[in-house]
């Protein structure tokens, strides 16, 4: 896909909407998926935030 391989450490999502939505973030791996993190959605927000989660290796 890329010419040059990278390891994900942080991931920043900019909420402008519906903060609070997220339940997953994957990324693909020789071409099987792996999730880096996830929760179950909570309640959402009409406020924005800047989301960084906790990422797994």
């Amino acid at each position: 896909m890329f010419d040059n391989k990278v390891q994900v450490t942080r991931v920043d999502i900019y909420e402008t909407s519906g903060a609070g939505s997220e339940k997953a973030i994957k990324c693909n791996v020789g071409g099987n998926w792996t999730t880096l993190w996830s929760q179950t959605p909570v309640s959402s927000s009409s406020d924005g935030q800047i989301f960084s989660p906790n990422l797994v290796s």
